[in-house]
């Protein structure tokens, strides 16, 4: 299964730019986001979750998303 396929089974909205890929869901008081940057071959993940007015706390990675990520990165060609 390709990347895309499993972020979007996981609910992610996939968007491809020019130098990046997109990966998120969420709110702004639930955001879980990937940005896979194709320059710098860096991926950011934002997983947090407000508990109080402008109080956040992280978000773990959970497994089908670990797998999803990997899998994008050796589609990307950064593992081999």
């Amino acid at each position: 299964m390709k990347a895309k396929e499993m972020f979007e089974a996981l609910g992610y909205e996939y968007s491809y730019y020019a130098t990046q890929i997109w990966v998120a869901k969420g709110n702004q008081s639930n955001e879980r986001s990937f940005v896979f940057d194709l320059e710098e071959k860096t991926c950011t993940p934002t997983l947090m979750e407000e508990i109080n007015d402008n109080e956040y706390q992280p978000l773990p990675i959970i497994v089908e998303e670990h797998i999803a990520i990997t899998q994008q990165m050796k589609e990307l060609g950064w593992l081999e």
